[in-house]
């Protein structure tokens, strides 16, 4: 029995649209922030150390995930993929004040976790790629908001120094119901019944 070239081409096409759901189910989601550590001649210990932009970050917000057509209640899994840190000003400085950094997830109702840290601070470096703890973040992407705070000590630099962290998290998405999936799924079953009718 032999299938009509339109229909077999109707068959795989439909087929490579419901595969294709399946490599939907990732995004990236980048957040950045900044802080300026104040100078001092005098030296002295490290004060506290906070960036900008790591406050309130609602993964479902992000433009990522957005563009995607996803809602909160589809986010299965989340973890930190990538953490650096760049030193911005001043031209040619280094992370020589710190000796160790460790950055951490919060949110209301649940435990403060370590997610990324570098000990020691190797000398001389203007950016640091940081060692990600394999942490699961899913209860905090999906609360109201997570945090992301730091922990850090050393000395106080010689003169302003601003910091730039970037991070990036790996969200794991169910794409079962999403409308990509279903109107997948929708036009292989319809491209099959046409295929079984005209044998």
């Amino acid at each position: 029995m032999t299938w009509r070239p339109a229909h077999a081409a109707a068959v795989l096409l439909a087929a490579a649209s419901a595969i294709t759901c399946s490599n939907l189910d990732n995004v990236s989601v980048p957040a950045d922030g900044q802080t300026t550590i104040p100078g001092s001649v005098l030296g002295g210990l490290l004060g506290p150390v906070g960036f900008l932009g790591f406050s309130d970050i609602d993964v479902s917000e992000a433009q990522e995930f957005r563009n995607q057509g996803y809602s909160k209640d589809q986010i299965d899994s989340v973890r930190l993929e990538v953490f650096t840190l760049a030193i911005t000003a001043p031209q040619g400085g280094n992370f020589d004040f710190l000796s160790e950094v460790s950055f951490f997830a919060e949110s209301e109702g649940l435990p403060r976790v370590e997610i990324a840290r570098i000990n020691p601070v190797p000398r001389g470096a203007s950016a640091l790629e940081l060692e990600i703890l394999d942490v699961e973040l899913r209860d905090y992407a999906v609360a109201d908001s997570m945090t992301i705070t730091t922990t850090a000590t050393g000395v106080t630099p010689d003169e302003d120094t601003t910091i730039s962290a970037h991070l990036v998290l790996d969200v794991d998405v169910d794409v079962s119901g999403a409308l990509g999936c279903r109107i997948g799924s929708a036009q292989l079953t319809r491209s099959l019944a046409r295929t079984a009718q005209a044998r």
